[in-house]
């Protein structure tokens, strides 16, 4: 009976150590799932942020292109109406006048 008794107290004892570190392992490897999950969804939001960066960037570009070349037709069409009243007034300008 007294070994009886002894072998079902270690059994106790050995058994809920042996759950203690089972549950710890399951614990440890759920908080590095998590842990992984968040990395993961952090890295995507950073991509996605780059990503809208860069499509603001290029809109940008492209809306300086277009004022750049509105700004050199404009240049080209005052320098041809300069042309135009020099060959008209005879080459004076207007610091000669």
């Amino acid at each position: 009976m007294e070994r009886g008794a002894e072998f079902f107290s270690e059994f106790i004892i050995y058994s809920v150590a042996g759950a203690t570190v089972i549950y710890e392992y399951r614990l440890n490897e759920r908080q590095k799932e998590e842990k992984t999950a968040e990395a993961a969804e952090k890295e995507r939001r950073r991509r996605a942020e780059m990503a809208m960066n860069e499509e603001k960037q290029w809109r940008q570009f492209a809306a300086l292109n277009q004022r750049l070349e509105a700004m050199e037709t404009e240049i080209r069409t005052l320098r041809e109406q300069q042309a135009a009243d020099e060959r008209r007034n005879g080459r004076r300008r207007w610091f000669f006048s």
